[in-house]
């Protein structure tokens, strides 16, 4: 809301890591802002289960971006595919 308050026009990446990972993502998405996901961020999916590599966490973070930007009613919390 900062960059947007002063009138920034440019790329923005939102990314997190470890628990913060995965809420981020869905914000992201919510925003349509650019993120990113890869096992320097984190080594978990948002079940809490081990990522197997980075293809896993993408696959799951496009789900969780695709779900975030659904319009509509969303259960609370995120779970992995």
């Amino acid at each position: 809301d900062r960059l947007d308050q002063l009138g920034w026009t440019g790329p923005r990446l939102l990314h997190g890591e470890e628990d913060a990972c995965w809420p981020l993502i869905a914000h992201a998405a919510r925003r349509g802002l650019d993120t990113r996901i890869g096992l320097e961020d984190t080594l978990i999916r948002p079940d809490g289960s081990p990522a197997t590599g980075n293809a896993d966490l993408v696959r799951l973070a496009r789900q969780v971006s695709d779900r975030a930007a659904t319009p509509g009613p969303r259960a609370p919390g995120l779970s992995g595919g």
